[in-house]
């Protein structure tokens, strides 16, 4: 947010972001808020990029989809036994 105050500042003279309640001051707040929310877009899909990484069961599936690759289905751990 205080980059785009600055740049509001910089590019829209005699405004004053800071100063508040005020247009310039909503807008520069809107504006931090959408960049916020498209960086941690950008971050979840680059997540997603490779398997190892993938965040959710969701994308781990579709990686397998695209390689042909289906899930197995859940079973049981088998228990190792120590023989004497």
């Amino acid at each position: 947010m205080e980059r785009t105050r600055q740049s509001f500042r910089a590019n829209l003279k005699g405004s004053d972001a800071w100063v508040w309640p005020n247009n310039v001051y909503a807008s520069a707040k809107v504006i931090a808020g959408s960049i916020y929310e498209l960086f941690g877009f950008a971050s979840y899909i680059e997540k997603q990029i490779f398997a190892h990484r993938a965040p959710d069961l969701e994308s781990l599936t579709f990686h397998g989809i695209e390689f042909g690759i289906p899930q197995k289905p859940a079973r049981r751990r088998q228990e190792v036994s120590s023989s004497p």
